[in-house]
């Protein structure tokens, strides 16, 4: 998904795709950094990332409909959320 938006960018700022390729691999890894000392990461007026730690949820026996139903237990979890900002909500429409 890198290709299409490194060559629109490359278009718009008169850059080559090469340097543009670059510098959204360095602002990945700036914000995989972000993310693990901190736990949320800002992109201004695109998007905001945050880490969550979900925990363990027990095994259950669930009535559904008359029926019982089994879920397993699942292990605790890293999530990361992305919150779109509202500057680029409202552009969308």
């Amino acid at each position: 998904m890198k290709g299409p938006i490194s060559h629109a960018v490359a278009e718009e700022a008169n850059l080559h795709v090469k340097e543009v390729k670059k510098t959204i691999g360095t602002l990945f890894e700036v914000m995989v950094r972000e993310l693990r000392a901190g736990g949320r990461c800002v992109i201004p007026n695109i998007v905001i990332l945050v880490v969550r730690k979900k925990e363990t949820s027990k095994a259950q026996k669930k009535n559904v409909f008359g029926k019982i139903c089994v879920y397993p237990a699942k292990p605790a979890r890293t999530v990361v959320r992305a919150k779109v900002s509202k500057r680029l909500r409202d552009a969308m429409g």
